[in-house]
């Protein structure tokens, strides 16, 4: 049996202000007949916050906190907690056609690279080579090509 759901919650109390929570949860549970099976009663979930502002001068902020968690796995290393935050900086110039972003990725240092699951058939252990925390910037300029009215059209019939 497999279960998964969601739930988020969001809340613009301005136009400048911008908030949202945010839970899922996925359950699983395996079950055999067979007198040497070990049943398989496990949770992982997580829950965010998450929020947008923005600031004097074009500038807005955007973070979010995650807690990833893992509970009812025999092996005490499965059962995990990991805090995400991640967080952006961002500067509108030439009216919204240039980007100036600063991006911040797990800036607590919390996110593993190893990823565990369980079935019927055994434990999977991944691991993966990543870069655990770091900071992005990046430019993007938008280029933004307006239609023709409809009264400038050439209409042929």
């Amino acid at each position: 049996m497999h279960f998964d759901d969601e739930l988020s919650l969001s809340w613009k109390p301005t136009d400048k202000l911008d908030f949202t929570a945010k839970g899922d949860l996925h359950y699983q549970r395996s079950t055999s007949a067979r007198a040497d099976f070990t049943r398989i009663n496990v949770f992982d979930f997580d829950y965010s916050l998450a929020g947008q502002i923005e600031l004097p001068w074009n500038f807005q902020l955007a973070t979010d906190l995650t807690m990833y968690s893992r509970r009812g796995y025999s092996d005490a290393t499965m059962n995990t907690n990991e805090l995400v935050w991640n967080a952006r900086i961002t500067k509108r110039l030439m009216h919204g056609n240039l980007l100036l972003q600063l991006d911040g990725f797990d800036m607590l240092g919390q996110l593993s690279n190893v990823r565990h699951s369980i079935n019927a058939q055994g434990r999977t252990e991944t691991f993966y080579n990543v870069l655990p925390s770091y900071a992005l910037f990046h430019v993007t300029w938008r280029l933004n090509k307006k239609p023709k009215s409809e009264e400038n059209k050439d209409i042929r019939e």
